[in-house]
């Protein structure tokens, strides 16, 4: 069963556990750590896409407007293609996705241009 993408339209208290448990072990600076903090009560609209594998929520990506905000995995599934699968389904789903000015995590940015010439 693969990897699908779901966009989540309001806030609940088990999507919240869901999204600090995949942050847990994340540096409280990292733009994923704030994205799950701020977005129950983000005055700006913001996108949440959640990854799911079996009904579970496996990891998640914030968008703002059309810039990639966050991309977070769950720390058991790190390192299996889910980052690779959410960016994958998201530039589909939206093709005028783009990086936040500044993005400075390389995997993201390494990821993301080789799915964009794959596409192109």
């Amino acid at each position: 069963m693969p990897v699908i993408l779901c966009q989540q339209s309001s806030s609940s208290d088990s999507l919240n556990n869901s999204l600090q448990e995949i942050v847990r072990d994340l540096p409280k600076k990292n733009p994923a750590t704030k994205a799950v903090q701020r977005w129950p009560n983000s005055e700006k609209p913001v996108e949440l896409w959640t990854a799911v594998f079996n009904e579970r929520i496996v990891g998640f990506a914030f968008v703002s407007g059309c810039r990639l905000k966050a991309v977070a995995v769950h720390p058991i599934t790190r390192n299996r293609g889910v980052g690779r699968r959410i960016l994958s389904l998201l530039i589909e789903n939206r093709p005028d996705l783009k990086l936040t000015k500044g993005e400075d995590n390389p995997w993201i940015v390494d990821c993301y241009h080789k799915l964009l010439s794959k596409k192109g």
